[in-house]
């Protein structure tokens, strides 16, 4: 451990972390839109980035070179200083998230559409619809579509050519290179903070993956004792809602895992054992749940094993019971959803990260604010439920 704090690699790496980054302070290190944005804003050269249609031209012969339609030199011969370039470009209800149209009377009309995945896979049927509609929308345009990924996936339209953001990364550096001497300071610094996220939460290649890696080599050990021995928030959470149930009446249980703590009396775990309904956990459980590093909600839930064959009547049960109890009850101010039926009741506790041990203390006591104003309805639903089951049990 000595070894490890004393490290000089650690202290490069604590400097590195803290290097400033506009998209880092924006939270919009992975945002699609952002990213097809300021890559509009790039490829066309009637913005005000100072690098006409340098962009624009060097990404598109990219492209070229992989496409089986057009050539480098079809792109060459094209007039870019007209270029329409648009985001979020309508075509049937969905929208394609960059399009530029040349119209080059001398030539052809040529389009490119470009489909950009970050963090996100392709939706149903998208890429082939966008070439059906583009080509519907502008008939007398020759297209070129480009399904652009951190590694070069593949579309699942054949029409596509995939391109990675490897290759938009070293566009960026030879368009610095190629410009510098040009480029107003404000507009270089902005491309080299695209370029320093782009390497280091994309493709993960920069500095500070390349440090974390030397370290961990080092200090394994070290490391790995650590990660065993960190504070474990779904744990402070549990201990705390047990000492929140001891005066409830009934016996209540908790089942933590790594990101969740099911909270349940042992009357449902016995009632629901019996119709072979979940083996861990209760048919139904009042739950925490941290769904990334920043972000904890809890919730009322009904737990449906799907391997049964009976599960839609016992999701139709449920569902009228309990629509019809919490619509007498008015729970308020958690949130009922008609339309989900796992998660009936959920609230969103910590939205932009926990800070201390308090925090987590406070999500506890919303969740014991949430038992004391919906218990009378679960457990109505629930012996309900019991009786109903019996009697489909016994039908069958």
């Amino acid at each position: 451990m000595e070894k490890f704090v004393l490290d000089p690699d650690l202290a490069t790496l604590v400097a590195n972390l803290n290097v400033f980054n506009v998209m880092n302070v924006l939270k919009v290190e992975t945002s699609e839109t952002v990213f097809s944005s300021f890559l509009a804003w790039l490829l066309n050269p009637r913005e005000n980035h100072g690098l006409g249609s340098y962009f624009l031209k060097y990404f598109l012969m990219r492209c070229a070179k992989i496409s089986n339609i057009f050539t480098v030199i079809d792109i060459d011969k094209l007039n870019l200083s007209n270029s329409i370039v648009r985001t979020e470009e309508n075509f049937h209800g969905t929208r394609a998230d960059i399009t530029i149209r040349i119209d080059d009377i001398n030539l052809m009309k040529f389009g490119c559409l470009i489909e950009n995945k970050v963090k996100s896979t392709e939706g149903e049927e998208q890429t082939k619809n966008y070439v059906k509609y583009s080509k519907i929308k502008y008939p007398k345009y020759d297209f070129m579509y480009v399904y652009l990924t951190p590694f070069g996936e593949d579309a699942d339209s054949k029409e596509f050519i995939s391109v990675s953001y490897e290759s938009v990364k070293e566009l960026l550096v030879q368009t610095i290179n190629a410009n510098k001497d040009n480029l107003n300071e404000e507009i270089l610094n902005l491309i080299q903070h695209f370029l320093y996220n782009l390497e280091e939460n994309i493709l993960n290649k920069g500095k500070i993956v390349d440090l974390c890696k030397i370290i961990y080599e080092k200090h394994r050990e070290a490391i790995e004792a650590i990660i065993a021995n960190k504070p474990q928030h779904i744990k402070i959470i549990e201990e705390e809602i047990k000492e929140l149930l001891i005066d409830l009446p009934g016996e209540w249980m908790t089942h933590p895992t790594k990101t969740d703590c099911y909270v349940f009396k042992k009357q449902w775990l016995e009632d629901f054992r019996e119709f072979n309904i979940g083996n861990l956990v209760p048919f139904f459980f009042y739950n925490v749940h941290s769904w990334n590093s920043e972000s904890l909600y809890i919730a009322v839930q009904l737990y449906i094993d799907r391997t049964k064959e009976w599960k839609l009547d016992v999701r139709e049960l449920f569902t009228e019971i309990i629509e019809n109890k919490i619509d007498k009850s008015g729970v308020k101010p958690f949130l009922y959803n008609k339309q989900n039926i796992a998660k009936k009741i959920k609230d969103i506790v910590i939205k932009e990260g926990y800070e201390n041990d308090q925090d987590l203390k406070d999500v506890a006591l919303k969740m014991k604010d949430l038992i004391d104003a919906t218990i009378g309805v679960i457990d109505n639903t629930v012996e309900e439920l019991k009786n109903k089951l019996s009697n489909l049990k016994n039908e069958k």
